[in-house]
């Protein structure tokens, strides 16, 4: 008989913690096992509308996970032979609510008998579960209804909301999260479908490989000319001299990075080795399990660990000097926002583990890359702001100024991690006279570009503004919508698709109160509030309830949908029927069963299209015509007959309502 027994989630961890245990105390005084994961979640089926909720109640109605059977029963088994339980599950409300459920799959006569306990560690290292065995405690119940709560809202407005868009569009599920990160990533494309360039030019004049002299006042400003005409009169008044007169130093300061939280080490995953969330969340939850770092699915930026900040000082020192080491800085915005519990930030247990000794075969390529991530940002936050010297040259020619900016390390501080060689403190004389040959003197177009579509990195940057999410949400709310077909990821950028948009206007005209960022980021804060006891459960739910249902029962008997244009074909692929679908390159044939099916083919335009002049010159080049064409695509737009040379083509927003008088019947 097991006198000890702790119940862990993911049979990962087992090994690693009854090796450290079996260090510390007798061989089998302690036993581990794991639930893997839930045992209980809500009911589908035999319930209103599906929920698994008692909606007069405003109760969720359980049933036991029929997959985990076998693991149910030796959880059970094992509980029978042990005096004293510990619940070990991962420490936020996800791990907290699993907790209560092992609990409520036992007998009563159990719970009477045996006791439980529950123990949480951020890290799984020997040090960690001693101290959580030491400072034992009860199941936290604030925590567990707000885990509840959530669950319960994500099943109302998933199962609802999901009814309405696959009743009136024949879409796939929508979600609470999803939803209002979908309107995020359509606002973006009606932003740059939308957006109107300005231009301006400026006089550069380059020289000595990348060094380029910029036109500006005598302040050192550079000078931007709104017409072309005017850069173009300065330039010809230029000779080849250029003369020094003065110059101008500053120093700035870059900011050394704070801890990481999920959603800064998701960014930072992204940006350093182009790992999608969905590999950067599955690594870093192995190299977690693997006892290399803390707990990954966090929102602080705190380190407290005395031993750690020691080490970790001790350590850096060795390498780099007491000159670049600073010691942690309390982060200036302590996570007022999304501030779920006390954890530590995401960080390596040992910083002495360096990320060349993962290069065995016990790491895949995934855990080394973000293992480096979490090493390399964890070192810097501890190490000094870095000092850059901006010098700038001020030099005349033909009393028409012009500078030359160097920017240069005056001290690496953090950014040593990355560099070989130290910094130069250095800086080189102005030349006192240059000389440009005027072919290599040149007026500049400049534009101003619309805004970027979101990437993984910026769209979970985006969310964290909005306080829309959590740690345990950010990875799958982009996975969900590529899934579902509302995206796609065209090298890493998160592109909207037909059903995309048109699930998002269906949404947005009748649901914006309940997917609008404001609206979900409130949400959050009030589960925030259930989890530290300052907000009923019971009536957030009924609450949202009563302003929720009467809506979906309104767009479902009253609002009509045009449907998407089928074809009266069927997929080859999987016998879906096709329909017409629109990409940024325009209209083409796909099948209804997209992301499931990928078959896709063109329009095919067999007539030939003979341009059509619109007796309007063009704006750029200003002796062209501009004409209406047709691309290959099938799609109309407004260009200039000077092309190739001149290639400025009409915005949609201006040139659509001349095509229509054009061309009336177009519905490209």
């Amino acid at each position: 008989m097991t006198k000890n027994l702790i119940i862990v989630e993911s049979p990962n961890k087992i090994d690693k913690i009854q090796a450290y245990l079996n260090d510390a105390f007798k061989k089998n005084e302690f036993k581990v096992i794991a639930s893997v994961g839930h045992v209980r979640d809500l009911r589908k089926y035999g319930t209103k509308m599906g929920l698994g909720i008692d909606l007069d109640l405003m109760e969720p109605m359980y049933e036991p996970i029929r997959s985990k059977k076998e693991i149910i029963d030796n959880i059970k088994k094992e509980v029978i032979k042990s005096e004293v339980i510990y619940l070990a599950t991962d420490p936020d409300r996800e791990g907290e609510a699993i907790a209560w459920h092992i609990t409520q799959i036992l007998p009563n006569d159990l719970l009477k008998e045996k006791k439980f306990y529950r123990i949480n560690f951020n890290e799984i290292t020997k040090d960690a579960i001693l101290h959580a065995l030491k400072h034992r405690g009860d199941l936290n119940k604030n925590l567990i209804n707000s885990q509840e709560a959530r669950r319960m809202l994500d099943r109302i407005i998933g199962f609802r909301l999901s009814y309405i868009t696959n009743k009136k569009l024949r879409a796939s599920s929508a979600g609470r999260v999803k939803s209002s990160v979908l309107k995020l990533i359509m606002d973006r494309e009606n932003e740059i479908k939308n957006f109107k360039k300005d231009f301006w030019w400026t006089i550069e004049a380059k020289f000595d490989k990348n060094k380029v002299l910029i036109n500006s006042d005598n302040l050192f400003k550079e000078i931007n000319y709104l017409k072309e005409n005017q850069a173009i009169k300065v330039k010809k008044e230029l000779t080849s001299e250029f003369i020094f007169e003065k110059d101008q130093k500053s120093e700035t300061i870059i900011l050394a990075p704070q801890p990481l939280e999920m959603s800064s080490y998701l960014m930072a995953a992204y940006n350093m080795y182009g790992l999608s969330n969905k590999q950067a969340t599955a690594a870093s939850q192995m190299l977690y399990e693997k006892g290399l770092i803390t707990y990954p699915r966090t929102d602080s930026q705190r380190i407290s660990s005395k031993k750690f900040i020691s080490d970790t000082k001790k350590f850096l020192i060795e390498i780099f000097g007491e000159r670049y080491y600073s010691g942690l800085r309390r982060s200036k915005k302590e996570q007022k926002i999304a501030a779920q519990d006390a954890h530590e930030a995401l960080r390596p247990t040992d910083l002495r583990v360096r990320s060349f000794k993962l290069n065995t075969p016990e790491y895949t390529l995934m855990e080394r890359k973000a293992y480096d991530v979490i090493w390399k940002i964890t070192a810097k936050s501890f190490l000094k702001d870095g000092i850059n010297l901006i010098v700038k040259n001020l030099y005349d020619n033909n009393n028409h100024k012009f500078v030359l900016k160097e920017t240069i390390y005056k001290f690496l501080g953090f950014r040593i991690i990355d560099k070989d060689s130290y910094e130069k403190e250095s800086v080189i004389p102005a030349q006192t006279k240059i000389i440009i040959e005027t072919k290599n003197i040149n007026v500049k177009e400049h534009s101003t570009q619309p805004p970027a579509r979101y990437n993984q990195s910026s769209i979970i940057r985006k969310m964290k503004e909005e306080g829309i999410g959590r740690p345990s949400t950010y990875s799958t709310t982009t996975s969900g919508l590529v899934k579902y077909g509302y995206i796609e990821k065209q090298k890493g950028i998160l592109v909207p698709t037909d059903i995309g948009n048109e699930t998002n206007k269906l949404l947005l005209s009748n649901f914006s109160e309940f997917i609008n960022e404001k609206y979900t980021a409130t949400m959050e804060t009030e589960l925030d509030e259930i989890a530290d006891g300052k907000l009923l459960k019971g009536k957030f739910l009924i609450d949202f309830w009563k302003e929720f249902n009467p809506k979906v029962q309104f767009v479902d008997e009253t609002v009509q949908v045009k449907l998407p244009e089928y074809l009266d074909e069927k997929c080859p692929l999987d016998g879906g029927q096709l329909v017409y679908k629109r990409s940024k390159y325009g209209k083409f044939i796909g099948c209804e069963n997209y992301p499931n099916c990928k078959y896709v083919r063109k329009i095919e335009v067999r007539d030939k299209f003979e341009p059509i002049l619109i007796e309007q010159k063009c704006p750029k080049c200003k002796t062209g015509d501009l004409v209406i064409r047709r691309s290959k695509f099938g799609n109309y737009f407004i260009s200039c007959t000077n092309f190739p040379k001149c290639k400025f083509i009409m915005e949609n927003k201006e040139a659509d309502p001349i095509i229509k008088k054009f061309i009336p019947n177009n519905k490209k």
